[in-house]
């Protein structure tokens, strides 16, 4: 930064002779036959950044009515919306002090100039999307992926509650681990996702504890075979409420929520929405039935709510147990050939969460290529 002040001082002493500047045209001119001249050291990409910017500075001194079309116009240069914003700010600074003698007076305008540079040339990181304090509410989170969802999250700064139906004792002490970490920064509730009624109940309590709800992350699910000719009813009961029915009503009971604060849902769905898996016709109804979920909940709660999905592959084998032969198999249709692992879906859970403001009706397949075919 010293260096780039440097330079500018050389072509502030050219600008001095001119201290009658008062006018916008005569200071782009100066700006324009000065300023490239001492900037050869830092290519042409700052030379022309600097120029743009220093001569729309002084035209918006003058006139401070072209704010808006000068920074758009800065926006669509070399320069990134950040720069144009620090000097749409400075900008606004200057003209507080219109009339008073600014331009004419020619050491407040070389302060300004050195300002300028130190503001938007200066190589300070950009403030990073941050969770920090805000609350998660993620379903089936005591084991497994959902637990870790928890831990990312809450390694990120964020307030986590731990949702779980039987498992208590692993939400328990998933929930006092990382209140060691920080205190009250996570809390355990129990609900059965089959009831509907205590759906809004979870909800509520969930915001009663951190007064506020930033994100859902529907994970909880429900998964075993169904062969066709044995199907029943209570099957189907089951595997379509875990995995579209109560996403649906914790979705619309946590809206409201959401809204006022611009938070965000995510589903973990499953690549067997779009992949028929043998003997799982219920199972893979309801997954698919949750991607089209996610889709028109993003429509519908657009602006203020972001929905997306997440669709794992295979991270983890299913607990009662799969033959190697078949493992074998799986692991054949997935290019990457290996499994992947709970923090691999985390980690997509966290960029749709915090990183992705543009992001919204999207489903995200972490399945190790599989879905494209080995």
């Amino acid at each position: 930064m010293q260096h780039v002040c440097g330079k500018f001082a050389g072509a502030c002493a050219k600008l001095q002779h001119a201290t009658s500047i008062d006018a916008s045209e005569n200071l782009c001119t100066l700006t324009r036959n000065y300023i490239p001249i001492h900037c050869g050291d830092f290519g042409r990409r700052y030379e022309i950044a600097i120029g743009a910017e220093l001569r729309c500075t002084g035209a918006v001194i003058s006139q401070p009515g072209r704010v808006q079309r000068l920074m758009h116009e800065l926006g669509e240069t070399d320069l990134s919306a950040s720069r144009a914003n620090a000097v749409a700010n400075m900008i606004g600074d200057a003209g507080t002090v219109r009339g008073t003698g600014f331009i004419g007076n020619w050491q407040r305008w070389r302060l300004f100039v050195l300002h300028v540079c130190d503001k938007v040339f200066k190589n300070d990181p950009m403030p990073q999307p941050t969770l920090d304090s805000k609350i998660f509410l993620v379903t089936g989170a005591a084991r497994r992926i959902g637990a870790a969802i928890v831990t990312r999250l809450h390694e990120n700064g964020a307030r986590v509650a731990i949702h779980y139906r039987g498992s208590a004792e692993d939400a328990e002490l998933l929930a006092a681990g990382l209140n060691r970490v920080r205190e009250d920064s996570a809390k355990t509730f129990q609900s059965d996702l089959q009831n509907t009624s205590g759906l809004i109940r979870l909800i509520e309590s969930v915001v009663a504890w951190g007064n506020r709800l930033d994100g859902l992350i529907n994970n909880a699910s429900s998964f075993y075979p169904t062969p066709v000719g044995n199907i029943t009813e209570e099957q189907w009961d089951e595997l379509i409420g875990t995995n579209l029915k109560a996403p649906l009503f914790l979705s619309q009971a946590a809206a409201p929520h959401l809204q006022k604060c611009g938070g965000s849902i995510v589903n973990i769905v499953d690549i067997h929405s779009q992949r028929p898996l043998r003997n799982h016709a219920v199972y893979g109804s309801a997954k698919a039935g949750l991607a089209m979920l996610t889709r028109s909940l993003a429509k519908d709660l657009a602006p203020d709510v972001r929905v997306n999905g997440v669709s794992p592959g295979a991270i983890l084998w299913p607990e009662d147990g799969m033959t190697d032969k078949i493992q074998q198999t799986i692991l054949q249709q997935i290019p990457l050939q290996r499994t992947g692992e709970p923090e691999d879906i985390a980690a997509c859970v966290i960029y749709l969460l915090r990183d992705a403001t543009y992001v919204t009706g999207q489903i995200i397949a972490v399945d190790g290529g599989r879905s494209i075919g080995s």
